[in-house]
This record gives C-alpha cells, sequence and structure tokens, in this order.
C-alpha cells in the first residue's frame, strides 16, 4: 500500500481510484439487477422503447391517419392529428423528411418512415436519426410479434 493510500484509509476518506473503482462496482451492480423483462406483445415493447429514448408518447399511423399502434390514451386524435400536420408540411415542402411542432406539453416530432407516420412527444426536439431509430426498432419489432403470433 502506498503512502497516500495509507493516510486516505487511516482518515477514513477514498483516492481518486478508489472512488472510481466504486463507482464501476455500483454501475456493474446496478446493470446486472436492472434486467427488464422481456416484452410479449407489440404495445409493450413501444413502452419499453418509449422509456429507453425518454419520450412521453410514440403514436405510430398509417399516411391516412389509421392508427397502428400507440402508447398515449389520446391515440386516435393524435394519430390523426400528426398525419394531417405531417401530409400539410410535404404538400408545401415536398422534400420535408420531419416535423417538429412546439407547443406548452413540449415536443411533437413527426417523421414519415416507410409509409408510416411516427408522431413522438417528448420533453425536447429529437434528431433525425434518433427518430429513424425509434422507427427501425418499431419495425424489427412488429416484424418480430407478427411472426411469433404466427
Amino acid at each position: 500500500m502506498k503512502a497516500v493510500e495509507l493516510i486516505y484509509n487511516i482518515l477514513g476518506k477514498k483516492t481518486s481510484k478508489q472512488l472510481e473503482e466504486e463507482k464501476m462496482r455500483i454501475l456493474k451492480e446496478l446493470i446486472t439487477e436492472h434486467k427488464r423483462k422481456e416484452a410479449e406483445k407489440l404495445d409493450e415493447y413501444a413502452k419499453q422503447l418509449a422509456s429507453d429514448y425518454d419520450v412521453k408518447h410514440i403514436v405510430v399511423s398509417n399516411v391516412n391517419g389509421e392508427m397502428v399502434l400507440s402508447t398515449d390514451e389520446k391515440a386516435y386524435s393524435n394519430a390523426i392529428k400528426g398525419s394531417s400536420i405531417f401530409e400539410y408540411i410535404q404538400s408545401e415542402f415536398p422534400k420535408a423528411k420531419m416535423v417538429v411542432v412546439k407547443d406548452d406539453e413540449g415536443y411533437k416530432n413527426i417523421y414519415k418512415f416507410k409509409n408510416k407516420i411516427y408522431s413522438i412527444r417528448a420533453d425536447g426536439e429529437m434528431s433525425s436519426i434518433e427518430l429513424r431509430r425509434i422507427a427501425q426498432m418499431l419495425e424489427e419489432g412488429s416484424k418480430r410479434f407478427k411472426e411469433e403470433e404466427e
């Protein structure tokens, strides 16, 4: 034991190396303790995904406003609003890939991916990369859960 470590031990303090080791130990414990239950349904998977990305709600609809999936209790009106807003913006700006609307409740991030409209409510504006990743993961999850049902 080095002299510095001996002095710190006598004083009841920890060296920066000991603090880092303790932080790593705590993180490893948290990771092993926090094993999430595997989702059994697509809506559970969507809720877990919303939690992972720290978003309030995810609503997926077809371009005609028909709701496909939601983590929101007001899903039907949000599906219609999201697709209507996106279709209007795209009629004015044909190359638009995403729309961000800020209101009193936060940000509504609207993103089109594979003929579906993803309306994602969050506390902040999200990047197109984040929105695309959420959309991809939901598409993959949708395929996986359909295969499991058959």
